[in-house]
């Protein structure tokens, strides 16, 4: 259910891609599709939420994260505490035909190295907390894999050189 005024509305019958992608489906474009708990001046709305997911898919697609959907699926790992941008980031992966597993911030590199191996992953998502341990573990693996670093405070996806995904081109959502 959506808060809207106070009052519930019902849950629009969509899968949460076409919610936030699609322009006309009855949710309006400043509606907060996601609010930060410690900081409620951070969040998303679904406008704000459409473009960050078409432009992160872009710029995963650009940097070959997720590659053609003629290929089998590229796995990316989250591995953040809960931020606004993982939202959006998150959702990129998927509209971009990429899959997305987790691992708990709290991980260890042992333990992100684990999925890594089972996962063969081309992408760790990662946040300034979780940061140094992704960076241990692509010292311990075999599997080569990129580093991308998401900041809710800036609201910005990059990789550690600080080159942004965020691309000023977006990813068709038509096509999806």
């Amino acid at each position: 259910m959506i808060l809207d005024g106070g009052e519930l509305s019902p849950i629009p019958q969509k899968d949460i891609l076409s919610l936030i992608l699609e322009e006309d489906n009855g949710v309006a474009e400043d509606s907060k599709l996601w609010i930060d708990g410690e900081d409620q001046k951070r969040y998303l709305t679904k406008s704000k939420a459409r473009q960050l997911v078409c432009q992160i898919s872009h710029g995963y697609r650009r940097a070959g994260l997720v590659r053609d959907r003629d290929s089998s699926a590229d796995v990316l790992i989250s591995f953040s505490e809960n931020q606004v941008i993982g939202f959006a980031s998150t959702l990129a992966v998927l509209a971009a035909g990429g899959i997305v597993a987790t691992c708990p911030a709290q991980a260890t590199s042992r333990e992100l190295e684990t999925r890594m191996t089972i996962l063969k992953p081309t992408a760790v998502i990662c946040s300034k907390a979780t940061v140094e341990v992704a960076q241990e573990t692509l010292r311990l693996t075999k599997s080569p894999f990129e580093i991308v670093l998401q900041d809710s405070a800036t609201m910005n996806v990059c990789d550690v050189q600080g080159r942004s995904y965020l691309s000023h081109l977006e990813h068709d959502w038509g096509g999806l």
